[in-house]
């Protein structure tokens, strides 16, 4: 079976505060863009991810660990070979390590005829990473608690998207940087409410309804960050963050040297 994985957008994303669990709680619209992994899966006489353009040890990768995973959980005897050809830059707010694991899930649930539901599926995601629930929705969505409820939106009407990866070597990144979220950053979720509405109304989505609140924080803590969004600014008037970085991206139709890329209405594709 092939599998595209798609990256993500944070359109908006908001930290409400800590819930009993001491775990962040979240208020967002998630996005797909036309960016993605490609993932071959075949049966094999032993389980083995390999992964082609970037060098992820096997242990380490989350689409390996959602493969033990779903083989514990579901008493699956067989083993598997994964071929990733990974196309989304890693440890850059796009997701595509929690694509890439839904994907797996996704594949073996079809493959093995295990009829899980997408609740299902989510439930077992959870067990590795608050972001992967998203992609079995995909699309436009409106996600909220610790990134396991999602409701899925209109689809949007947005210009093409411009993306900035900035390579930055930080070990533990995500939790770094949630690690650097105070109090004074927790906000009470109305600037994604005022997202969805207007998505909802099928109006179109302007870089002055975008929000992230890692944005500051990146650009306060890393130079380049703020560099590159300066950057950004000048080229197309507008600049955000993805998730918890490091990727920028600005809205615009403008033809500059950028890749554009545009919103998909899927996380994930079964490939023809």
């Amino acid at each position: 079976m092939k599998i595209k994985s798609y990256a993500k957008l944070n359109l908006t994303l908001e930290i409400l505060g800590r819930n009993s669990s001491n775990m962040h709680e979240i208020s967002g619209i998630f996005q797909n863009i036309n960016l993605f992994d490609e993932i071959e899966i075949l049966e094999s006489n032993f389980d083995s991810v390999n992964t082609f353009n970037f060098d992820i040890i096997q242990e380490d990768n989350l689409a390996f660990k959602a493969l033990k995973l779903m083989k514990k959980e579901l008493s699956i005897n067989n083993f598997f070979k994964v071929n990733i050809h990974k196309n989304i830059p890693l440890s850059s707010g796009l997701g595509g390590g929690s694509s890439n694991a839904a994907a797996i899930i996704f594949a073996l649930n079809r493959m093995m005829n295990l009829n899980l539901t997408i609740s299902d599926m989510v439930s077992i995601s959870k067990m590795l990473g608050s972001d992967i629930p998203f992609f079995f929705t995909g699309g436009t969505c409106y996600v909220t608690g610790v990134g396991e409820n999602v409701e899925k939106l209109n689809r949007i009407f947005i210009d093409k998207i411009n993306l900035n990866t900035i390579n930055l070597d930080i070990r533990n990144k995500t939790k770094k940087m949630y690690g650097f979220i105070q109090q004074k950053n927790f906000s009470n979720g109305d600037k994604t409410d005022e997202l969805k509405k207007l998505i909802m109304s099928s109006s179109k989505i302007l870089p002055s309804h975008l929000y992230n609140v890692f944005f500051d924080i990146a650009k306060l803590k890393f130079k380049e960050v703020s560099i590159q969004s300066l950057k950004m600014t000048e080229l197309f008037n507008n600049c955000a963050l993805s998730g918890a970085g490091m990727t920028l991206f600005s809205i615009s139709e403008n033809n500059i040297n950028f890749k554009k890329y545009k919103a998909v209405d899927m996380g994930l594709e079964i490939a023809i």
